[in-house]
């Protein structure tokens, strides 16, 4: 059965930005996996943290991080490992800057 989404295609996409795991800060791979259907496919992902994931540009992971790190977000309140909240933290800081260049765009 043929790759639904090949490696090559993966990480050009990969490629086409800059971003970083947006659990550890690693790099982003292509990796092997399986689709719901069972057919071979590639998804992008961290190896460092074995987590799919986009990713988020590196700016938007250090702001997380130092919203964790100085206790001004704290998402998950049971949890002992910091990375969940600054994943949290990434995802939400992703969204506003996405919705402040929106609103820039739609004033022009």
């Amino acid at each position: 059965m043929p790759y639904k989404i090949t490696k090559e295609r993966c990480q050009n996409s990969i490629d086409s930005t800059e971003y970083i795991c947006d659990y550890c800060g690693g790099k982003l791979e292509p990796i092997e996996t399986v689709d719901n259907s069972n057919n071979p496919t590639f998804w992008t992902g961290c190896k460092s943290c074995s987590r799919f994931t986009a990713g988020c540009p590196p700016t938007v992971f250090e702001i997380a991080k130092r919203m964790v790190e100085e206790h001004h977000f704290r998402y998950y309140k049971d949890e002992t490992d910091s990375k969940d909240n600054i994943s949290k933290a990434a995802q939400i800081v992703r969204l506003v800057q996405t919705l402040s260049e929106q609103i820039k765009e739609e004033s022009l």
